[in-house]
């Protein structure tokens, strides 16, 4: 437990000059609370989700790569790798949710007002693209001719397929929702 509140540490330590300017704009907001009282609680909920990701999230992501390390000395690179990509998938979502909160306060209009519902679709449009992936890799990686020597098949779905149709169920879902 020292070495997690010892990493924590750091990450306070290296990441403190914008820590401070999250203090100054968190304070700014509580200033403003009374005249611009909307605009001070989207300015607080955007820099409270900012501070979830820089700390929390950057803390938790070192704590499971230490702690996956040691449980398993033998983990291979690509299982880590997909984990790591798991929590910058989760840290990106969180601060384009911030940063559209803040788009939002600076370009007040009707389109701003419809991102969550767009981010969403593009959400689920990416999950359900990797699962038709994943579904339908192996037909697809027969009918293309790719064998399953040494794996030669998983591959193409993992490397290939899933991006491929992550990237067209993201669009689709956010093309759709419009």
């Amino acid at each position: 437990m020292d070495n997690a509140l010892g990493q924590l540490f750091e990450i306070f330590v290296s990441q403190f000059p914008v820590l401070i300017a999250f203090g100054v704009g968190l304070t700014l907001a509580a200033r403003n609370r009374v005249a611009l009282p909307a605009a001070s609680g989207k300015t607080t909920l955007a820099i409270v989700l900012f501070v979830i990701d820089l700390v929390v999230l950057n803390w938790l992501t070192q704590v499971v790569i230490n702690s996956m390390v040691q449980a398993d000395p033998s983990l291979s690179s690509d299982e880590l790798g997909l984990l790591l990509n798991g929590l910058a998938l989760a840290r990106s979502v969180l601060r384009a949710w911030a940063f559209m909160i803040l788009f939002n306060l600076i370009f007040p209009g009707a389109q701003g007002r419809r991102w969550p519902r767009r981010l969403l679709g593009g959400l689920v449009g990416l999950v359900i693209g990797v699962v038709l992936a994943l579904a339908l890799g192996g037909p697809i990686s027969a009918a293309v001719g790719i064998s399953d020597f040494e794996g030669a098949s998983g591959y193409f779905v993992v490397f290939a397929l899933t991006p491929f149709f992550a990237l067209i169920g993201a669009v689709t879902g956010v093309v759709v929702t419009r």
